[in-house]
């Protein structure tokens, strides 16, 4: 306290010290739901998300996260951070007999300490989170994603030995898989997107931010290519399970000759588990992000082929190609996906083979699409805990407002283009901090 600088003391009323204490204690209440409810590394991840986004920028609370996040040498002071990131690995469909292996152990263990400041990384400012991973982070991840191609690579080789051995039709199944690779790829994934992500709201892009929404739906395309290679291992291994339950249960109707209780089972197996609607409401809300982000890029696509939007924004000192390649340089040190540059930006844009009446119906599909999806998502929010899902009720409504508004001046937009000299203004309308509504006015009618 001694290098604080003197503030001046201001004694509040009662009932507004009564209100100001209700509030700390509010926010304090969150850490302790940290604590309860963090019992998995994707589900400490979803919750510190929550209050990154939509929590108090109270630094007392961040404190308080930040010190409960690791003592006593186990995070939130109950697991090892070892057994932590082995576990979250395991659940993402990543094989036992990897991580078993004393190579697998090793990069296990050198998985953890960036692991953890992808976890501390959330209890920061808002304002500091894009330059953390930029500067830091994303450095260690690519390193990460070297050594698991080389874990991947050995175990790929141990499989075809024993497959070679056995001839096992499942060995020849799992070699042909990368593991390890697809776990590191989909954290820098995720932190590539929040990288972009924390640029629009922070408003960094301005005549770029077509690119921004480019970028975005590329990385969250490749993040849900990830997500649904885990679904379909998980399906794969449920099926297993499920196969030898069912050749346990017939030896045992052969034994015994009874049947019951034997429903009851069957319907009790078959219920998915929290950690699974927990990870198909994070599907579905990444899929969401996705077609709204490709949404809003078409959006911008229609003005832009309309002439309602300048292509091409003249710079005194610079240019938009150097823009972009800046804005986006944080991403060469990542091998996977690989880093996307200007020109490949001009190519994914060009839009002028399409016609105006096709791309304004592409867009609007997107924004259909994305209505659908988050009604799905509110049904999907009463089988999980509230406060385990990454976002809340607000933030959904709000997404829904982006869709309803992007859609009503998509057919403003329709009606505009039939009058060739007509003048509009284009004004980007953030009800969402990472989504926009694009409003198109009308200013002069021949």
């Amino acid at each position: 306290m001694g290098n604080a600088p003197v503030r001046q003391v201001r004694i509040k009323p009662s009932d507004e010290a009564i209100t100001a204490l209700c509030t700390i204690l509010d926010e304090t209440q969150l850490v302790c739901q940290v604590l309860v409810k963090g019992t998995t590394y994707f589900r400490l991840k979803r919750i510190l998300q929550r209050i990154s986004q939509h929590g108090p920028p109270n630094i007392l609370t961040r404190s308080l996260l930040v010190a409960n996040l690791y003592f006593n040498d186990l995070i939130l002071g109950q697991w090892s951070a070892t057994d932590f990131v082995h576990d979250a690995m395991h659940d993402a469909g990543v094989p036992s007999s990897l991580t078993s292996t004393p190579y697998g152990m090793s990069f296990v263990d050198r998985v953890v300490k960036p692991a953890y400041d992808s976890l501390r990384l959330l209890c920061l400012n808002r304002g500091r989170q894009k330059e953390c991973i930029d500067a830091i982070i994303l450095k260690d991840w690519g390193l990460l994603q070297q050594e698991a191609k080389a874990i991947d690579y050995h175990y790929n080789e141990e499989a075809l030995e024993q497959q070679q051995t056995s001839n096992s039709s499942v060995s020849r199944k799992m070699s042909a898989r990368f593991h390890a690779t697809n776990w590191i790829i989909a954290e820098t994934l995720s932190l590539m997107e929040g990288s972009i992500s924390l640029g629009v709201e922070a408003k960094l892009f301005q005549a770029e931010i077509d690119a921004a929404f480019w970028y975005r739906d590329f990385l969250i395309s490749t993040q849900l290519n990830v997500m649904t290679a885990w679904r379909n291992i998980k399906e794969e291994k449920a099926k297993m399970v499920k196969a030898l339950e069912e050749e346990q249960r017939r030896l045992v109707k052969k034994k015994k000759g009874k049947k019951a209780n034997n429903g009851t089972k069957q319907i009790v197996s078959n219920m998915p588990s929290a950690m699974e609607c927990e990870d198909n409401v994070e599907y579905v809300y990444t899929s969401v992000k996705r077609t709204l982000c490709r949404g809003i890029f078409r959006f911008i696509m229609v003005l832009k082929q309309a002439k309602f939007l300048d292509s091409d924004v003249e710079y005194q000192f610079t240019s938009k190609e150097t823009i972009i390649n800046k804005r986006f340089e944080s991403f060469q040190c990542v091998d996977q996906p690989a880093l996307l540059t200007y020109d490949d930006f001009v190519q994914g844009s060009d839009f002028s083979r399409v016609d105006p009446d096709d791309l304004i119906s592409a867009a609007a599909e997107c924004f259909d699409t994305t209505k659908g999806l988050i009604d799905q998502l509110n049904k999907s929010l009463e089988l999980i805990q509230s406060e385990c899902a990454p976002f809340d009720k607000s933030e959904v409504m709000m997404l829904k407002k982006v869709c309803v508004g992007n859609s009503i001046f998509l057919h403003k937009v329709r009606t505009f283009l039939k009058y060739p000299n007509v003048k509009v203004n284009v004004e980007y309308d953030f009800v969402h901090k990472q989504f926009c509504i694009i409003k198109v006015v009308e200013v002069t009618r021949p």
